[in-house]
């Protein structure tokens, strides 16, 4: 009953999420974010043990009854990030019915994690994405001149031979990024290290993770467009969305390795 009731709320907002947003290109990450995220819950699901006491439910009751005031006023109004937070916030309800506060506590990240998947207002998302995608055109335009590529930039146009590439919010997005750094937080609570510092430098890291693979990106598809053509480039372009995530799960196992060996020969020596 529980989960009928939420999947009344929750369906008709990712509809609305991935007709709207998700369908875009600088989007196409979020609902790979979701998937990661349900396996967070699942690995949760021995808490939901209908062991609340009766504390627990009063709060889960008057919490719901918040979220769903935010719901529908987001929803009636078409202001979807207030009504993804009431989705979050209802869905946060649910567990504290049925798996109490330790229930709560066990998914308090996987919850966290769901406001990864709100789109970012564009008022906001504008103001930051002008100074990052500059930023971004800069270093794959000096990282290739350095080797000699004759690639310069004009703004966010990168010349890269006869070709011309505009970094578009696809390649240099803040949804990007913000997906990116999910998956990669994800992924650290789903396969913790042994170590805790381990853990703590993984977490400082992640942003740093996430700007690094949306920069190989953007320099794989400048390296395929002088090789290759300007066609080829554009046909890679939907291709490196996806290959993104790849990258960005194989700098985490890679930089938890390097971490892990670094620590533990320091330990031992």
């Amino acid at each position: 009953m529980v989960i009928a009731a939420l999947a009344v709320l929750v369906l008709p907002t990712l509809y609305s999420f991935a007709t709207i947003f998700w369908a875009r290109t600088s989007d196409t990450h979020a609902p790979i974010v979701l998937a990661f995220i349900a396996v967070a819950f699942w690995r949760e699901r021995h808490v939901f043990d209908w062991s609340a006491s009766p504390r627990a439910i009063g709060l889960a009751f008057g919490a719901a009854t918040f979220a769903a005031l935010l719901y529908f006023l987001g929803r009636s109004q078409s202001f979807y990030q207030l009504e993804g937070i009431g989705v979050v916030l209802m869905i946060a309800a649910a567990i504290l019915l049925v798996g109490g506060s330790s229930g709560l506590k066990r998914c308090l990240f996987p919850c966290v994690m769901l406001l990864f998947v709100i789109p970012i207002p564009n008022s906001v998302a504008n103001s930051l994405l002008v100074p990052l995608k500059m930023f971004l055109s800069q270093g794959v335009t000096d990282l290739f001149y350095a080797i000699g590529y004759p690639v310069s930039n004009h703004g966010v146009v990168l010349n890269v031979g006869f070709y011309q590439l505009q970094i578009a919010d696809a390649c240099a997005g803040l949804n990007s990024l913000i997906s990116l750094t999910a998956i990669g937080l994800l992924f650290v609570y789903l396969l913790p290290p042994t170590r805790t510092a381990v853990t703590i430098l993984l977490l400082l890291l992640t942003p740093a993770l996430a700007l690094a693979a949306n920069f190989l990106r953007v320099s794989t598809l400048v390296f395929i467009t002088y090789h290759f053509g300007g066609d080829a480039g554009t046909a890679s372009h939907e291709l490196a969305a996806f290959s993104e995530i790849i990258i960005v799960l194989i700098f985490f196992s890679a930089t938890r390795a390097l971490l892990e060996w670094a620590l533990g020969r320091k330990s031992h020596a």
